[in-house]
């Protein structure tokens, strides 16, 4: 038989594409929007400290949720397919991302200064601070970064789009009326804007799947447990060793093996499945 082309149910695949591709160009512009607009209204300097500081903090997100993104799309869309809950499913892999995600920003929120001079160089000593506040903007802002392939999942690409639109407009108004106050209070209102972004991502969640912003704080008060225990503990290495006078190689070191050991430690004795999953990885071996 002769398959002919055919524009039958043209109009949903238009209506997809319409949705996703502009949610997916006002992301783009959300997040190079400090730089155009710093670009616009301060100096190559203030713009090159700031993106450093974002640099930072989007390099270590984006290497913990790289190998996430290709598969979390196919895993929710196969959850529905089989008519399982595609909420729990959803509350499980963010519950399980963000356990490992927060804690690694909390420390590069605790040891910006190593970070930067690590990563960048001397030369951006003035990044550290912006890197430290970023970080807590990163923390929130991934919070929910899963929820584009959830919306899309659920068919609800039309609250993909509306959600990235708002999150552009608080972006870009938190920066402008942070301004005139400073880079550190630039950074502290895109913080603002990320946690208005996540309330308003949970109420679209709510209408979405149903999923209650007290249920997703139950589910996910352990991973602030992690975070916390792994934050004290860095604060408390650079009590007693200054990051800013100890050599870079001793710090690193230190933060290599006690981090890890805290995070450990930590998913052990608050019984967090994430210790569990472990375990099974390791008994299998």
């Amino acid at each position: 038989s002769t398959l002919i082309p055919s524009f039958t149910n043209l109009k949903p695949v238009f209506k997809f594409g319409i949705f996703t591709s502009s949610a997916n160009m006002l992301a783009k512009f959300s997040t190079i929007a400090p730089d155009l607009m710093l670009g616009k209204l301060s100096t190559p300097t203030n713009v090159a400290m700031f993106s450093k500081g974002i640099g930072l903090n989007l390099f270590v997100s984006q290497i913990l949720v790289k190998g996430v993104n290709p598969v979390i799309l196919p895993y929710l869309s196969k959850t529905k397919s089989e008519g399982a809950c595609i909420r729990d499913a959803y509350l499980q892999a963010t519950f399980l991302l963000c356990s490992i995600l927060w804690p690694v920003l909390a420390c590069v929120s605790a040891a910006s200064y190593p970070a930067v001079m690590i990563l960048f160089g001397d030369q951006w000593k003035q990044a550290v601070p912006l890197a430290s506040i970023i970080a807590i903007w990163t923390i929130v802002r991934s919070t929910h970064g899963l929820s584009a392939s959830l919306f899309i999942t659920a068919e609800k690409e039309n609250l993909l789009l509306y959600r990235q639109f708002i999150q552009l407009v608080l972006t870009v108004t938190a920066i402008y009326l942070c301004f005139p106050y400073g880079l550190e209070a630039i950074a502290w209102g895109m913080v603002g804007a990320a946690a208005m972004d996540f309330l308003i991502v949970s109420v679209f969640l709510q209408r979405a799947i149903d999923l209650s912003l007290v249920s997703f704080l139950i589910k996910t008060y352990k991973n602030l447990i992690l975070a916390g225990a792994c934050w004290i503990v860095t604060k408390g290495i650079d009590q007693l060793f200054p990051f800013e006078s100890t050599p870079l190689y001793q710090t690193a070191i230190m933060l290599v093996v006690l981090l890890p050991i805290t995070w450990l430690a930590t998913a052990m004795l608050t019984k967090h499945q994430i210790y569990s999953e472990i375990m099974k990885i390791v008994r299998r071996k």
